[in-house]
């Protein structure tokens, strides 16, 4: 049973474009291209152009929280949080946490950088409430990433919500680093994209 609630929400992610990770920096990402037709034609056809690349723009923002949207289709919307790290060694991205809507059902997709001990999946809990374990879905180009499904308990915790703590192991290590994603936003942002 677990398996399949899996892979149909691997299917809906999929379908609903969750699994790309578009940067408040309004930076372009690839779409996924179509799969090859099983059988090979004949006569070799005119190849199709290919896929224009996604640019996501920062249309407003709440708070903590910025609002994006497809700059080609702008109902193609996405909440959005991006948690940087910067040291005296190296900086870039911690973690996005990402909201979207597809068919009446609300995602969050979370994506961490490459180096994560992808076997432990990543657990959220917002403020004192139980945590949410959830599996590693995919790792693209920009990191590895975890969707979880926001029902209606998890959406009324994000409403009234301070903070959502994401935990995650490292590779090769033993100890659970914690980011702590601030909330402040996050329900008129999801709200708008309804």
């Amino acid at each position: 049973m677990h398996k399949h609630v899996f892979n149909v929400l691997a299917a809906v992610a999929v379908s609903a474009g969750l699994l790309a990770s578009p940067a408040i920096s309004a930076k372009t990402a690839k779409a996924a291209k179509p799969s090859a037709a099983t059988a090979a034609p004949a006569q070799p056809a005119a190849a199709a152009p290919p896929a224009a690349p996604i640019e996501w723009v920062l249309s407003k923002t709440f708070d903590k929280w910025g609002f994006i949207c497809n700059k080609m289709n702008a109902k193609d919307c996405r909440a959005v949080q991006t948690q940087n790290y910067d040291n005296a060694e190296t900086k870039g991205r911690l973690l996005q946490a990402m909201v979207g809507v597809e068919q009446g059902r609300t995602f969050l997709t979370l994506t961490l950088p490459f180096g994560v001990d992808l076997r432990g999946g990543v657990v959220a809990r917002i403020d004192e409430n139980e945590e949410v374990k959830s599996v590693f879905v995919t790792c693209l180009p920009d990191g590895c990433q975890s969707i979880l499904e926001l029902d209606a308990k998890l959406l009324a915790q994000f409403d009234s919500g301070k903070i959502m703590k994401v935990g995650f192991r490292p590779w090769g290590g033993d100890k659970t680093l914690v980011v702590d994603v601030p909330l402040d936003g996050a329900k008129a942002a999801i709200a708008a994209l309804k």
